[in-house]
């Protein structure tokens, strides 16, 4: 998703301890809020994958494995 140009923050000149930072460094972006996302669906689609299948067993557990 591009990201409009209106959203897009920075200033010409930014120093930060005595290290001049240049504008792609000091970029910053405003809120982007998501409408249309489904996560039920996401899911769906990459159970659906061969080799996914496994993502569906997830129960969140915040120790990821390669299994999984």
């Amino acid at each position: 998703m591009p990201v409009d140009k209106n959203q897009i923050k920075e200033i010409e000149k930014a120093v930060v301890d005595g290290i001049e930072l240049t504008a792609d460094w000091n970029r910053m972006f405003d809120q982007r809020v998501v409408f249309d996302y489904d996560p039920n669906g996401a899911m769906d689609k990459i159970t659906d994958l061969a080799g996914g299948e496994s993502m569906g067993w997830c129960y969140q557990c915040g120790q990821c494995v390669p299994v999984c």
